[in-house]
């Protein structure tokens, strides 16, 4: 499968969050969004004063299961873990100075560059092993 484009899903600094979002398989955001069945996600979180992907999955529709209590929910399947890797850089040289707001509202990317990027970056592991990374 070639990759086309794709969005950033954030959980800020909170771990417990990412592990809900795993657990249940649903992720939770401030403001109403319309995902593409199966469109490609990757999670973000923020560690060490880094913005680092740590996983991706694909989307599903809203759903009324909310782990999180005061966000829209939606559903994530195949879910997959990675060894963990700072964006900051990348995002700065190809998005630009304003890189960070997509973070606020998931946007697609679709920076042929860029999706190669994360794409080459992926070193899929098991869930602990990434969590592990995450809160050494």
């Amino acid at each position: 499968m070639i990759l086309k484009g794709f969005k950033f899903i954030c959980f800020g600094n909170s771990v417990d969050n990412l592990k809900m979002a795993i657990e249940y398989g649903i992720i939770g955001l401030a403001k109403r969004h319309s995902f593409t069945t199966g469109e490609r996600i990757y999670f973000v979180i923020k560690s060490e004063n880094e913005w680092k992907v740590c996983g991706r999955a694909e989307a599903g529709g809203e759903t009324d299961l909310n782990p999180y209590g005061k966000y829209y929910t939606y559903t994530v399947s195949h879910f997959e873990a990675c060894i963990p890797f700072s964006i900051n850089e990348k995002s700065r040289q190809i998005l630009g100075i304003y890189w960070g707001l997509n973070f606020q509202t998931p946007r697609t990317i679709n920076n042929s560059e860029y999706v190669q990027y994360i794409e080459r970056s992926f070193k899929q592991c098991n869930n602990n092993e990434m969590l592990q990374t995450l809160e050494s």
